[in-house]
């Protein structure tokens, strides 16, 4: 019986013989299990059948007949990968670096799945990656790549994204039960760089001191320039793409730390404070941040009734929610209405129906707990409509709430 030559037009309701099948289109029998026929083609417009050299086939008509994925040999990892043609779907087995795969037919799609963490390296010819740039893989990631012809493929899927954008999971911070006043704990977990880019995945638990110059590695120093100091240090998660290694650094920057050699992806994890010599001790949980000792900000004595500017024990260089006590510790005059308000709202005298709290008469001390947007001189506004000379203004600052770079994490 003669082969079957490329492309085949077959006659509606014809069964393929599998000795028309050349040796190297076995595959493509066995997956239809020897019986193409209109039953399994919706309309004679698809009715041609190409058959590829590695065994596959595709539809000729506009709807596309169905195509099952198939199997192949699984492939060590290796600079040059070497595509099997018994399948389309491939496991790359162990972590050596991938720089090109070889040569197919052009037109020819594979999808390969890995077993373990590797970098393939960015070819504007060969191996053509999106966004031109090195890609660090990680286990069971799923990447789909086209053949152009002559060794040269090009990325057809992106890499899984395991966030959105401004979407952190895990990453806190503690303070360091060894070294407290130098010292940060960084959980596991991972976030999307700032410029949405590149996964940064944090494998384990990580330890940076304040107190000395960014190296490599938990325990070691983690300050990206400068002399330490007391001042807000920003959190930054970094990666080098060309090896995968995530790490973190302090930053006196909230929007551009000095980045190690060949560290070029980044993200804002969150900000401390290091006071009197120390780094300030706290819990976080999520974006709730608390002082272990919270700070009295304010206690003036007859503040009087104009708005006064107060500056919070919280973060600076960044906009973060305070969490905040505002009240009023009244000896001698009844009536008072106080309100705390951002320093971007209006500034706006309190009264009978714009208040946070109100005493309605002498010795009436009255407070309220709430969260004030500061500025990034972590600063608020507050103001009271009546003031006596044995009254006086309180602010206790708890903490704050840490958006956690979801608007700044360039």
């Amino acid at each position: 019986m003669a082969l079957i030559t490329r492309p085949y037009t077959y006659t509606a309701g014809t069964v393929i013989d599998p000795a028309q099948v050349t040796s190297n289109e076995t595959t493509l029998y066995n997956d239809y299990n020897g019986n193409i026929d209109a039953d399994n083609i919706a309309s004679l417009a698809e009715n041609v059948i190409v058959f590829a050299a590695s065994g596959h086939a595709h539809s000729g008509g506009a709807g596309g007949a169905p195509v099952q994925l198939v199997q192949g040999t699984n492939i060590a990892s290796a600079a040059s990968l070497t595509i099997p043609t018994d399948g389309n779907v491939c496991l790359v087995t162990g972590s050596t670096g991938v720089t090109a795969l070889s040569t197919r037919n052009s037109g020819v799609t594979i999808f390969l799945r890995f077993q373990s963490g590797l970098t393939l390296t960015h070819n504007g010819t060969s191996l053509i990656l999106q966004d031109a740039r090195d890609l660090v893989v990680q286990a069971n990631d799923v990447l789909a790549f086209y053949s152009l012809g002559s060794g040269n493929w090009l990325q057809l899927t992106r890499k899984p994204w395991r966030t959105e954008r401004g979407t952190i999971q895990g990453l806190t911070l503690s303070n360091n039960g060894t070294d407290p006043t130098n010292d940060i704990d960084i959980a596991a977990g991972w976030t999307r760089s700032g410029d949405d880019l590149d996964d940064l995945v944090l494998a384990a638990a990580l330890t940076k001191q304040l107190d000395a110059a960014w190296a490599v590695g938990s325990g070691a120093g983690g300050l990206d320039t400068g002399a330490i100091a007391n001042d807000t240090y920003h959190v930054w998660l970094i990666k080098r793409i060309d090896t995968g290694v995530v790490d973190a650094l302090f930053s006196l920057s909230a929007s551009a730390p000095t980045m190690p050699t060949n560290y070029t992806e980044k993200r804002l994890i969150g900000s401390i404070i290091r006071s009197g010599g120390a780094i300030v001790l706290f819990d976080q949980d999520g974006d709730r941040f608390l002082r272990d000792v919270p700070a009295g900000d304010r206690a003036q004595a007859n503040p009087g009734t104009a708005a006064a500017t107060v500056t919070l024990s919280v973060p600076t260089g960044r906009v973060l929610d305070a969490l905040i006590t505002f009240g009023i510790r009244n000896a001698t005059t009844a009536g008072i209405q106080g309100l705390a308000t951002a320093l971007v709202q209006a500034d706006t005298a309190p009264s009978a129906t714009v208040h946070d709290w109100y005493t309605g008469e002498a010795n009436d001390n009255q407070s309220v707990v709430k969260a004030v947007r500061t500025n990034t001189s972590a600063q608020i506004r507050t103001r009271q409509s009546a003031s006596g000379v044995s009254d006086t203004q309180l602010v206790i600052t708890h903490g704050w709430i840490d958006r956690r770079g979801q608007d700044d994490a360039a």
